[in-house]
């Protein structure tokens, strides 16, 4: 989605401040990709448990595990926020270097915040992913995919023009819940058939 952001801002951001946001881009989408990328030890340990479960039919375990791993994900997404928010704005300026201006530092940062509120339900949504396919329900991820791209695309396009990367951040945001809507239900389901088993 963060690659959408940077293509949808170099074409569309206004003319005079489109390097800027473009430049401001890089130190920003490292900062929220990473912090998330760093969790995604989450999602090898679900696919790993639930395929072990499923194997040894332990229904009752499942649910307890698949709760569990949702919850430390939610956790994981409140830590991510609150470095976002804390000691961001050092975290980018180390990452864009010395020579950065003040005013690129601060686009970036805006950016990470509106990107970091939904970090909490990204990490759940790659878990959910992790759990669905687990299950060998590859449909339900590819449509969340499917579901998150195109909001993104039609988010970016239409509040890029107008709010330059913020509202690409926005789009992101919007992006990421729309999917983590899709992942969520059909996660709620595959709990409520393993409690009947």
């Amino acid at each position: 989605l963060s690659l959408v952001d940077t293509t949808v801002v170099g074409r569309y951001a206004s003319p005079g401040e489109v390097v800027l946001q473009l430049a401001s881009l890089g130190p920003a989408t490292m900062l929220i990709d990473n912090g998330v990328y760093m969790t995604y030890f989450l999602c090898i340990a679900t696919t790993n448990q639930i395929a072990k479960g499923l194997a040894s039919k332990k229904y009752a375990l499942l649910q307890s595990f698949a709760s569990q791993v949702l919850g430390l994900a939610g956790i994981m997404g409140m830590l991510i926020t609150t470095v976002v928010y804390s000691i961001g704005r050092p975290l980018l300026r180390w990452t864009a270097g010395a020579s950065a201006s003040n005013e690129l530092i601060q686009l970036a940062w805006q950016y990470c915040q509106i990107r970091s509120v939904v970090a909490p339900l990204v990490i759940i949504d790659m878990v959910a992913q992790s759990l669905c396919l687990a299950t060998l329900d590859i449909q339900t991820p590819a449509l969340a995919v499917l579901a998150a791209s195109i909001v993104n695309i039609v988010g970016d396009l239409l509040f890029v023009p107008k709010f330059g990367m913020q509202g690409a951040a926005v789009a992101t945001a919007v992006a990421s819940i729309s999917s983590g809507i899709i992942l969520l239900r059909r996660v709620k389901q595959i709990m409520a058939e393993w409690q009947q088993l």
